[in-house]
């Protein structure tokens, strides 16, 4: 998501959304001692509800989940749930 704002927003705003040289996604690559371990959601996100709880996409890393924007709030929610 950050790299389609970054694109969409260059000509108008410049270098206003890259405020750091590499993007979440590079950083969070480097880091890991595997880079295929990166799991990559869907390019166009979806809200998560009730009716469609799949439609979020998270990450969970032994105790740790996280989510993306806010639309993936019932999913995050739904999942942090199960761990309780």
């Amino acid at each position: 998501m950050e790299g389609i704002a970054v694109a969409l927003t260059k000509i108008r705003l410049g270098n206003h959304y890259r405020t750091y040289p590499q993007s979440v996604e590079e950083e969070v690559k480097a880091a890991l001692s595997n880079p295929d371990d990166f799991s990559t959601g869907p390019l166009l996100p979806r809200f998560a509800t009730e009716a469609q709880p799949g439609a979020g996409f998270i990450v969970r890393d032994g105790n740790y989940v996280s989510a993306r924007w806010p639309g993936d709030a019932w999913t995050l929610a739904t999942e942090m749930l199960k761990m309780v």
